[in-house]
């Protein structure tokens, strides 16, 4: 995962901006693994590879945005809309 995002911010300079990278930051300070930009300009996601135990750290840190959880399923996609609940 650090190797394909390494190589997929030296193809331009628009692939990350300050506030992606400084999001990555913060995460790998509080023991994310490696983080990584998905999605089509403009929007999208940052997903972090975090182990269980640093999980909670992570996610205090970056508490200002909106963690959708996931988990790996051995057929294909099964959630297509994420729409978080307001209260």
């Amino acid at each position: 995962m650090l190797h394909a995002w390494q190589t997929k911010r030296s193809l331009s300079d628009q692939v990350t901006n300050s506030s992606i990278n400084e999001l990555n930051d913060i995460a790998i300070k509080v023991r994310a693994t490696i983080g990584k930009v998905l999605g089509a300009g403009g929007s999208g996601f940052v997903l972090f590879f975090v182990k269980p135990k640093n999980q909670s750290k992570v996610k205090t840190a970056l508490s200002s945005l909106t963690h959708v959880p996931f988990k790996f399923e051995n057929f294909s996609s099964k959630v297509m809309l994420y729409q978080p609940i307001s209260f």
